[in-house]
């Protein structure tokens, strides 16, 4: 790909792609302070006058001249030591009051949630001090995650500790339930470029977890009110439309998807319903939905969370679930027939505390051979566990449960980010509330050992 220009731009010059930059001096193509597009730096290294290049920021204990040399997002400052000529960068704590500057020790409650936009993936993260922080994927590699991360200084975000986020004409939209009020209102909160934009109720009493989905033109949120009847309030052109029921007497919370196939696109949702089975609600035309109840009428899945739902190429679509034995099971769509459910590994049977992560190694909408399923999950014992389908497109057969670490305990990891270079993560929490990656190798098609995230590492940027 060529400069749309024919001529590269340099720090701070407009562009409208990343090419038009200078990638070998380690700029991106990226949206700055006001709102226009620049070549900049990424997040982890500052622009260098003399060097005509962008340089990786400092850490603890390195030269400086002046604080954007060090890792500021972190809590570092540019300071002169007990040798008082030389500035070098040091925690901000230490020299004085700054309650949010933890340099580089934060620990996180949860991911909250992970969205890919184009040139990066932004998360949402919530400090185990109640302080949410953006953070934004930039790069991947076995040995490092490459990332902005700040502080949303915006308190009221505090009553939100559950958001499911949705973008769409790069303005971010979250979804969330507040905890502050009885009857637990539905808020939605914007991101623009800029940061924290605003947020507004606009939904009454309400239960569970609401969930954000990108239409064409618009976005929209699903969720319970307190008579359990899951409904739909869609947003376009700014404005918050009329909610419409979907269905009754729900026992759980919905997850929906789009299936778009090469003749048409179609918007499913599936939630846990009355006697705990679980039901597919299919939309036949605008607010005219179809249900249908997946597996046998005695079929019990445990917990009111979501299930995890998806579609992989043109054939297969595949639902996940904890039963009451606390075992995963799955059901496959096909040739448009439902199967009975199945548990996922048979030698030996394990139990697990929440909902399965499931990613594939290409985009969903790929059928090629080489299209790989994952299954995560968390068991009792807080091990991570894997299973595998190859060619998962065109075949069902997952693999037994393998533990991806004997060594780390986990509650937490469910957060996937695929980037524009077709790199794939997944984040989670280990039970010290420190943030950990796996890193999906695309040479082996394998996950590398769990890594701590979110630390700074002297290494070469890589675009």
């Amino acid at each position: 790909m060529k400069p749309t220009s024919g001529l590269k731009s340099t720090y701070k010059e407009s562009c409208n792609q990343l090419y038009d930059c200078y990638i070998e001096y380690g700029l991106l193509c990226e949206y700055g302070w006001n709102e226009n597009k620049s070549c900049l730096c990424e997040g982890s290294h500052y622009w260098s006058v003399r060097q005509n290049q962008c340089i990786r920021k400092g850490e603890i204990n390195d030269s400086c001249s002046i604080d954007h040399q060090c890792h500021r997002e972190i809590g570092l400052v540019c300071e002169k030591t007990s040798d008082v000529s030389k500035k070098r960068c040091v925690c901000a704590a230490s020299i004085y009051w700054a309650k949010n500057s933890n340099c580089g020790q934060t620990t996180v409650r949860r991911i909250v949630d992970c969205t890919n936009e184009d040139y990066a993936t932004t998360c949402l993260v919530l400090g185990t001090n109640n302080i949410y922080h953006m953070v934004t994927v930039r790069s991947i590699t076995e040995k490092e995650l490459s990332f902005d991360w700040f502080l949303i200084d915006n308190r009221i975000l505090e009553e939100l500790p559950q958001l499911s986020c949705t973008v769409n004409n790069e303005t971010k939209y979250c979804f969330g339930l507040s905890v502050q009020d009885s009857q637990h209102s539905l808020k939605l909160a914007q991101f623009t470029r800029k940061g924290f934009h605003s947020i507004e109720n606009i939904g009454g009493s309400n239960r569970g977890t609401a969930f954000g989905l990108t239409n064409i033109n618009s976005v929209a949120v699903y969720v319970r009110n307190s008579q359990n009847t899951l409904y739909r309030r869609i947003i376009a052109d700014d404005e918050v439309l009329s909610a419409h029921d979907i269905a009754f007497s729900l026992s759980g919370d919905p997850m929906c998807y789009i299936h778009e196939l090469s003749i048409s696109r179609q918007i499913y949702c599936f939630a846990r319903n009355a006697v705990n089975g679980l039901t597919e609600y299919a939309e036949l035309s605008t607010n005219t939905w179809r249900a249908t109840q997946l597996g046998n009428p005695t079929d019990r899945i445990r917990d009111e969370t979501a299930p995890v739902c998806s579609y992989v190429g043109q054939i297969h679509r595949y639902c996940f679930a904890i039963f009451e034995n606390g075992q995963i099971y799955r059901i496959l769509w096909k040739s448009g027939v439902w199967s009975t459910w199945q548990s996922i590994g048979r030698d030996r049977q394990y139990q697990f505390i929440i909902q399965p992560t499931f990613l594939t190694s290409k985009p969903l909408n790929e059928s090629s051979l080489d299209q790989i399923c994952y299954l995560l999950a968390i068991d009792t014992n807080n091990n991570l566990q894997l299973s595998t389908n190859f060619n998962c497109a065109q075949l069902d057969s997952f693999t037994e449960w393998t533990p991806i670490s004997a060594n780390l305990k986990f509650k937490q990891f469910d957060k996937i980010f695929r980037l524009r270079d077709g790199n794939i993560g997944v984040l989670g929490i280990d039970s010290q509330n420190r943030p950990y990656y796996l890193y999906l190798d695309p040479k082996t098609s394998h996950f590398t050992s769990p890594r701590l995230a979110f630390t700074v590492k002297p290494e070469e940027f890589r675009p």
